[in-house]
């Protein structure tokens, strides 16, 4: 299934290349691009001392100041682009970003996640945590350096006979299908009926080739588990 709306998440203050690389993204797909800006809320201090409950509500007050402007800001940006999107901002609770993200993602096709995210490794994890598994939708995350496509020449699979890997094929069917070769990784794995089959990896192998009647380089990679 073809990606037509892409979410992007992305912090406040994050590098101008990782909302360039969305609309490029969105642009390559003729996608519509769903942008949400996320902003931590600062935890509650210990104590109950007056004068820390004023620094702290005055902290959270000056960080949705910044949260809308830099919304205001993303929005001056995508407005000049002339491709679909939609732009919002959240001011959430650390404990709440998980789920309020995997919520959000359950409305789009893919998600993807900017390299500029990892300066905020509590906002970076728990958007990963809660996007993928809660919204049972892929994401992409951008590489340090290059940028990111849905038209990779490489592809690699890691398989293991289970549902979620499955799941996870069937997901990727758009990246696979435009591959120029695809490589299955199976660990340690187990020759057996009711599992892996006498050839583990055949199965999968058959039916990655034949996908949308496209033939492709198909090769394998056993490891054995330390």
């Amino acid at each position: 299934m073809p990606y037509k709306t892409i979410l992007a998440v992305v912090r406040v203050d994050q590098e101008e290349r990782d909302l360039h690389d969305a609309i490029e993204l969105c642009r390559e797909v003729d996608a519509h691009l769903s942008v949400v800006v996320v902003q931590l809320a600062p935890p509650p201090p210990m104590g109950d001392a007056g004068i820390v409950a004023t620094v702290w509500l005055d902290e959270r007050q000056d960080e949705q100041k910044r949260l809308e402007a830099y919304v205001a800001k993303v929005n001056e940006m995508l407005s000049t682009t002339g491709i679909s999107y939609s732009l919002e901002g959240r001011f959430t609770e650390i404990a709440n970003a998980g789920d309020e993200l995997g919520e959000r993602a359950r409305y789009s096709d893919l998600t993807i996640m900017g390299a500029g995210l990892k300066l905020d490794p509590d906002l970076k994890s728990r958007a990963i945590d809660g996007c993928l598994f809660n919204s049972a939708r892929p994401i992409l995350l951008a590489p340090s350096h290059g940028r990111m496509s849905l038209r990779p020449r490489n592809v690699m699979v890691a398989w293991d006979s289970s549902l979620e890997a499955a799941l996870a094929v069937r997901a990727a069917l758009d990246f696979i299908a435009q591959a120029e070769s695809v490589r299955i990784v199976l660990v340690d794995p187990k020759a057996d009926t009711n599992k892996n089959g006498q050839e583990p990896g055949a199965d999968i192998a058959r039916y990655l080739a034949v996908i949308q009647g496209r033939s492709m380089s198909i090769s394998f990679r056993l490891w054995d588990a330390p």
